[in-house]
């Protein structure tokens, strides 16, 4: 008999009742309101001043895109403010929610006449301020890791530095999704590399198996309707020379929907000719190559035809029904990554939440280092006033 521990009405889950293995499918309860971690992301907004002729950095504005989920009613007026500290409180962002009355709630937001000068490991706490009565509920607090790129002009003069926020604790944030067309969709992360991109879809493969069993291929030629959209992208920073000047330029932290070759549900209503949940439960691995090369390896396990939730959405991680976290291995010599940072990973990803399950920590604790994230940092900063020549720490 299944055991179900589980919020009602996800994904008619409930037609697990009845079959014969066990396993346990968890989500914690969600609060009235809460921030989505897969959703909600940082950046930074750089300004940019001149003196003299020349380009300086006043300080750096934080942008947030959020999406809020939840079915508490929302007074007009109310707000998410996001605090953001470095031993002390430094900086209030607030952002307007939309009045709409819906379980969802997205905007982008920032205001460049914050103007900060920090850079290393910052928090930010997120709070829902009611319209109405000022009330303050704490959402979810953050760690940011914010670094430094370095610029110089045509006539190798200095130009403004830009501050990111590091990207690459978000590499283990890859989902599994119950998608449109009865079809199964990857969000999938990777470090890109700059100069060649990732490899096309339509020349790698796919090979998955269900409790060590290999499943036969899919008949539908699914790779050329496999992307569904690209998720948001992130600079980071790599060394470039010009004129034996060096600065630092740009690499990104991409990632795109993968819809697979998977289907469910009722006969009626699946995609013709790919693999059916309904018809594999067990413990899937699947497989992404290139030539031969494994691009990502993940793993999930099934249950009554669904997916069936990850450990660490027992512990607290705030996905939207029909969502799951999934297992991820990164392959060392994957051509979807140029740098991997294992220390920004195994301390937590969702910015900074820390791994709360046994399965999350040893997800993390199996990523290898790969390549140079950050490229040296300079030693003094341009914040408020211009520079002669950067110089950078070793």
């Amino acid at each position: 008999m299944i055991k179900l521990s589980i919020r009602a009405g996800t994904l008619g889950l409930a037609c697990l009742l009845g079959l014969a293995a066990t396993v346990e499918i968890a989500h914690a309860e969600r609060p009235p309101l809460w921030l989505d971690d897969a959703e909600t992301d940082f950046r930074i907004q750089n300004t940019y001043d001149t003196k003299d002729g020349v380009q300086f950095n006043p300080g750096w504005a934080l942008k947030v895109r959020y999406v809020l989920r939840g079915t508490e009613q929302r007074q007009p007026g109310s707000m998410l403010r996001f605090t953001v500290k470095q031993g002390k409180t430094k900086s209030e962002l607030l952002c307007a929610i939309p009045a709409v009355q819906t379980d969802y709630a997205s905007d982008v937001c920032y205001d460049t006449a914050q103007r900060l000068k920090l850079v290393g490991t910052v928090t930010v706490d997120a709070a829902y301020v009611d319209g109405a009565t000022d009330a303050v509920t704490p959402l979810r607090s953050y760690q940011l890791l914010i670094k430094t790129a370095t610029q110089i002009r045509g006539n190798l003069a200095p130009a403004a530095s830009q501050q990111y926020v590091s990207w690459h604790g978000r590499l283990l944030e890859n989902f599994l999704v119950l998608g449109s067309q009865h079809r199964l969709e990857l969000w999938v992360r990777y470090a890109t590399p700059y100069e060649t991109g990732i490899p096309s879809e339509l020349d790698t493969a796919l090979f998955c198996s269900v409790d060590g069993t290999l499943l036969p291929p899919p008949t539908f030629d699914w790779l050329s309707t496999s992307r569904a959209r690209s998720l948001e992208e992130q600079v980071i920073a790599r060394t470039a020379e010009v004129a034996k000047a060096s600065q630092n330029q740009y690499r990104k932290v991409s990632g795109h929907v993968w819809r697979l070759p998977i289907t469910w549900g009722p006969e009626d209503q699946r995609f013709p000719g790919m693999w059916v949940l309904d018809d594999h439960p067990g413990q899937w691995a699947c497989t992404w190559k290139h030539k031969g090369k494994p691009l990502r390896v993940f793993r999930f396990q099934v249950a009554g035809g669904q997916v069936v939730p990850h450990a660490e959405q027992a512990a607290g991680l705030n996905l939207v029904d029909g969502m799951t976290l999934v297992d991820m291995t990164i392959p060392p010599d994957s051509l979807l990554d140029d740098a991997v940072v294992p220390d920004e990973l195994k301390t937590g990803s969702f910015f900074g939440r820390p791994w709360a399950t046994a399965e999350g920590k040893a997800m993390a604790a199996a990523v290898k280092a790969k390549g140079t994230a950050h490229y040296p940092q300079p030693k003094q900063l341009d914040f408020g006033k211009p520079i002669k020549k950067w110089a950078f720490a070793k």
